[in-house]
């Protein structure tokens, strides 16, 4: 079960296997994908810097903090869009390429609903910042 110590890594694994994959597998197979290798590299550098940061995230930050699982929630988002206009605006790409993008894409989506579900209990266990400090010390040595 993902929760907000491990997410992060969980992120950071699956943005290392999409890079393998679209940067090192596929340029193999460009042929029967229908993208040129370039494009495959250009668009394995998105996995590469989201991994980079999800793991720094994981390896330097002492807790995760609820803006660190959005960035990484907009970052996902992001290369579902860029991959999924690829698969339907590139004029090379063969239904074998629309297949990998398609599957791609559902995998980052699962993601996006697990990391959103770890952000909502994320967020709920935050302090409430805009609440007086005095109060929420006052709470806390009830506790």
């Amino acid at each position: 079960m993902l929760n907000h110590k491990n997410v992060l890594m969980f992120d950071g694994a699956g943005a290392l296997a999409s890079l393998l994959l679209t940067g090192f597998a596929l340029p193999f197979f460009s042929d029967l994908i229908g993208l040129k290798p370039l494009t495959l590299y250009l668009l394995a550098l998105l996995p590469l810097a989201y991994g980079i940061v999800s793991f720094g995230f994981y390896f330097l930050a002492r807790e995760t903090k609820p803006w660190m699982l959005a960035a990484v929630i907009v970052a996902n988002a992001i290369y579902c869009v860029i991959a999924g206009g690829i698969a339907l605006f590139s004029p090379s790409i063969t239904n074998l390429g629309r297949c990998f993008f398609l599957i791609e894409i559902l995998v980052v989506l699962v993601l996006i609903r697990a990391e959103w579900n770890v952000y909502k209990n994320c967020r709920t266990d935050q302090p409430n910042r805009s609440q007086n400090p005095r109060k929420l010390k006052k709470e806390q040595e009830r506790k």
